[in-house]
Formats: structure tokens, sequence, C-alpha cells
């Protein structure tokens, strides 16, 4: 547990919610690890790693949404898959079975290649 945070009151988790909402994702198991944590810190850790997953999921929505229009477009205008392929780091091959599975993301449907 943190130093300076009293256990079994209120202010531990006020303290304990402040303290997650600034920490690196490490401190969730030490919440979790602390034998001397209560239900009511633990309940804070879970609802606050709940609402970190919930917005990582949307900032990878967002940035499937965003990657899948720069390859479609890309596409569109007559770019190769090769070329596609180095900007992300992968092959031609690579770049097609990503934009595949970003289809599949997107628009929940695959399409042919």
């Amino acid at each position: 547990m943190p130093d300076g945070f009293k256990l079994g009151t209120v202010e531990q988790v006020r303290a304990w919610q402040r303290h997650l909402q600034t920490a690196p994702a490490s401190t969730l198991p030490a919440a979790a690890d602390d034998p001397e944590a209560g239900p009511g810190v633990r309940i804070a850790a879970l609802t606050l790693a709940s609402q970190a997953r919930a917005e990582l999921e949307a900032m990878l929505s967002r940035h499937n949404h965003a990657e899948f229009a720069l390859i479609t477009g890309l596409r569109t205008e007559g770019t190769a898959w090769a070329q596609i392929g180095r900007a992300l780091g992968t092959t031609r091959q690579g770049a097609a079975q990503r934009a595949g599975r970003l289809t599949t993301r997107v628009n929940g449907t695959s399409t042919e290649r």
C-alpha cells in the first residue's frame, strides 16, 4: 500500500481512488495484493480498472477506424500493397491481411482481396 494511506476508512478508499487514477497500471495488482486493503479499496481499484479498459477499447476502436480509412483510401488511390506494407513495417501480404482484420473489426465483415 502506498505510504500515508490509512486503513479501513473512507479516506483510504478516496486516497486509493486518487492514487489509482494517476498511477501506472502496476498499481492495480498492488491494490489486489495488499493484505491490509479492504473491500472498499478493491472495489475502487476494480471500478477504475473497468473504466481504464473501456477507455482503451474506445481508443483502439478509433485507431482501427482511422487505420482502416487510411488503408482503404490508399488502395482506392492505387497505392500498392507493398508500399502500404512498408509504411506498416510489414510485407505486402501482411498489409493485406491486416486490412482484412481491420475490415472485420470496423464493419463486422471480411472482404476478398
